[in-house]
């Protein structure tokens, strides 16, 4: 081998030698997220109603690719997407990062998910004599098509019946709130425009009605499908507690929900 063809081949291999001693160093990301909307209760797990969306804060750093995967099937590659839980039970969400040399972390989770159920409803403010003798209950119905009001007919929606309490004896007080107790564990669940993100609203798909039963002939005191009524919904996501107020001619109507276990 003559000195020039030397020459070249100790600068090759003087050149790959370097090249690998100046390899780009790897990025180990870091994969953390928090839930913006509950906070975590004993043993680090999150209780969240169905349907009631889950929203993700991401706390990465030196990613440069996010997939979240969540163990009902779902899954996202947005930095922050939101998620919800169609039935009751226990789940996770895990956040895989990648950087930029296809390095990778994750962090995950927990999540128990609970039914909403109605149980109570408070009236007040009604145009009502004291004294006044009545026999109520509530009755809810479900929407028409597309989540629209049913027909009106007399005092009656056209309509399927969801739920309906039995009928309570009450003699009214101007001064005292009436509060009915709502057995039964009706399970509150929006349809379908409201799963795909029009309304995070689940009471906002029932029919809720105020009735009178006097001698057998039932009476529409109040119902949130009134033209006039403007619905007021509010929800304390951590107490695990739903309500919502419907006014009709100064009757006010407050149905209350919870999250149960």
């Amino acid at each position: 081998m003559n000195s020039k063809l030397l020459y070249f081949v100790l600068l090759i291999v003087l050149f790959s030698s370097c090249k690998k001693d100046h390899q780009e160093p790897k990025i180990i990301p870091a994969a953390s997220f928090d839930i913006g909307n509950f906070t975590a209760s004993a043993g680090s797990s999150y209780t969240v109603p169905t349907f009631t969306p889950v929203t993700t804060v991401n706390k990465s750093s030196d990613a440069a690719a996010y997939l979240w995967k969540s163990s009902d099937g779902s899954s996202s590659s947005d930095k922050e997407p939101q998620f919800r839980f169609k039935k009751a039970g226990t789940y996770k969400i895990t956040l895989l990062t990648t950087s930029t040399t296809g390095d990778t972390a994750s962090s995950s989770k927990s999540f128990t998910v609970v039914d909403r159920h109605l149980y109570a409803v408070k009236i007040s403010n009604p145009n009502w004599a004291n004294g006044r003798i009545l026999n109520l209950f509530v009755r809810v119905y479900n929407p028409a098509a597309n989540n629209a009001v049913p027909n009106l007919s007399g005092d009656q929606y056209s309509s399927v019946i969801s739920y309906q309490s039995s009928v309570v004896n009450v003699v009214y007080n101007s001064q005292v709130a009436i509060n009915l107790d709502l057995p039964g564990n009706f399970t509150l669940t929006p349809g379908k425009d409201l799963l795909t993100g029009v309304s995070n609203d689940l009471f906002v798909n029932y029919g809720y009605c105020l009735y009178s039963n006097d001698n057998n002939v039932e009476h529409l005191l109040a119902s949130s499908w009134d033209s006039n009524n403007v619905p007021i919904y509010n929800e304390v996501l951590n107490l695990g507690i739903s309500t919502l107020e419907t006014r009709n001619q100064g009757l006010t109507a407050t149905y209350f929900a919870n999250n149960t276990k």
